[in-house]
């Protein structure tokens, strides 16, 4: 499998990444977001923090340029028992997809991923990597629809490199749709709203969702 190439590339300023297309911009999240608090795992709970493996990131992350390490990482039990009452993912392969990676392996080995975080409690996962739009219905880690406990999953891979092509409509696909544009998320204490806003068109694919 290939995929069409940036053409235009300059120096990001950031020594790990090197060249990065010449549209990326960097800034700090602080000004793209509002922070909601509280939802630490207690820290005198030494099970929550010894041996964690999953990433974590407080509110005062949003203060940096660029994120490029979790805050701390904690253990399954803390999410868990996170007193947050929504719990939202993001990572470059998804797991779902009508597009070219449908069933590629960077795309099952994210699977555990999604089992840990369904199990948690987690409520939405956004990922890139195929250059389209498309979201699903919450579902659990083997793919079958799961109003209850199910997780969101959206791709936004549109920020500018050359788009991908459909290859159908896999299990639990609601919404699709091929244009640059970019995800617009408003993150609640137990809601999120989120809405694709593509280049030079309307509002697409406006969705409210319920956290667990």
């Amino acid at each position: 499998m290939s995929f069409p190439k940036y053409t235009e590339l300059h120096d990001s300023g950031v020594a790990w990444l090197g060249t990065a297309p010449r549209h990326w911009r960097t800034g700090s999240l602080r000004w793209l977001s509002r922070r909601f608090s509280g939802g630490t795992p207690d820290k005198d709970n030494l099970d929550y923090w010894q041996n964690g493996t999953i990433p974590w990131l407080n509110s005062g992350a949003v203060n940096q340029t660029l994120i490029t390490e979790p805050s701390t990482l904690i253990t399954e039990s803390a999410l868990q028992n996170s007193s947050a009452k929504c719990t939202m993912a993001i990572w470059h392969y998804p797991v779902f997809t009508s597009g070219p990676s449908n069933g590629s392996p960077e795309s099952r080995v994210m699977r555990e991923a999604w089992q840990v975080l369904f199990d948690g409690g987690a409520d939405l996962i956004v990922n890139g990597h195929d250059h389209l739009y498309e979201r699903f219905a919450p579902q659990s880690p083997d793919g079958r629809r799961n109003d209850a406990t199910g997780i969101t999953q959206i791709i936004a891979g549109t920020g500018g490199a050359p788009l991908y092509q459909f290859s159908g409509s896999i299990a639990n696909s609601v919404a699709q749709m091929r244009a640059y544009g970019l995800l617009k998320l408003t993150l609640q204490a137990t809601s999120f709203d989120s809405v694709f806003l593509p280049v030079g068109g309307a509002a697409f694919d406006q969705y409210h969702g319920t956290c667990h």
